[in-house]
């Protein structure tokens, strides 16, 4: 079920609320903030720009803020993929999340999950230190 418009508050750096349509719309013009922008989805790097929303922190039930990253806006309906790892472990994600993988040589690089293929060394935020991450089964 897709969320509502207007469900998920977006705040900026002077604590204003913001529109994230619009802020979505004005920064897509700028192609090294663009991430993803295909027929599913456009995703716009914001790490450097203060945004925040509130979530819940479930050990102490309060009300935290925390740092936005991406700003992923939707065009249409997407599926639920379950990826199945070497481990025997799975998760489910959109297709259109990112995921990010280790090449063979070492780099590390983003891909929306309906890109994975069999093989490919997903990284964690475990291994973010380039050790090794789970692989797609």
């Amino acid at each position: 079920m897709p969320i509502p418009k207007n469900a998920i508050n977006l705040y900026d750096k002077d604590d204003n609320r913001v529109d994230i349509e619009s802020v979505v719309d004005e920064l897509k013009q700028d192609p090294e903030r663009v991430l993803i922008d295909d027929d599913i989805s456009t995703i716009i790097d914001v790490s450097d720009l203060g945004y925040y929303t509130f979530s819940l922190d479930m050990k102490t039930q309060k009300k935290v803020r925390g740092k936005v990253t991406n700003l992923h806006h939707r065009k249409k309906q997407v599926s639920v993929l379950r990826i199945n790892t070497d481990s025997g472990a799975y998760f489910e994600v959109s297709e259109d999340t990112l995921i990010h993988i280790q090449d063979t040589d070492g780099t590390i690089r983003h891909i929306r999950a309906d890109k994975l293929k069999k093989g490919m060394e997903i990284m964690t935020m475990l291994n973010s230190d380039n050790s090794s991450g789970i692989v797609v089964y």
